[in-house]
This record gives C-alpha cells, sequence and structure tokens, in this order.
C-alpha cells in the first residue's frame, strides 16, 4: 500500500489519506467506525469470497449499505 501511495502527497499536498489495513473478522465495523469524521471512504471492489464474478465483497457491500457518507470503490 505504501508503494502505491508514495508520491501521490507532494501531487495532492490538501488531500490528507490514512490508509488503514485491517485484520479482523468483521473489518466493516472498524472501517465504519474509524471513518466517521471522512469526507470521503475509499474501498475496493474485488472480495475474496467464492463468487468471483460479483463486483462486490462483502466489506464494501456492508459499508455502502450502513454509512451516511460518500463512498467510492475502486477496483
Amino acid at each position: 500500500m505504501s508503494e502505491s501511495l508514495a508520491g501521490h502527497g507532494e501531487e495532492f499536498p490538501d488531500v490528507r489519506v490514512h490508509p488503514v489495513v485491517v485484520v479482523l473478522d468483521q473489518p466493516s465495523h472498524y472501517l465504519a467506525s474509524h471513518a466517521a469524521d471522512a469526507q470521503l471512504l475509499v474501498l475496493g471492489r474485488r472480495g475474496r469470497g467464492g463468487f468471483p464474478n460479483l463486483m462486490l465483497g462483502s466489506t464494501t457491500w456492508a459499508l455502502l449499505h450502513t454509512v451516511n457518507w460518500p463512498v467510492m470503490v475502486v477496483p
């Protein structure tokens, strides 16, 4: 993740990024509670479940249906 984000701080100095890697049973609860003050929550769309053709993973799906702030879903 650090390699992917490297250099973007210089290009977009007004954008604060707080990368978080969560390895828990229910990461959607953790992300929702820690992103409550966020202006935008950015999530990936690739799930780890047994249905590779689904567009959204379970965490992204859960957050889209529970949070009240903007969410961006990216591949």
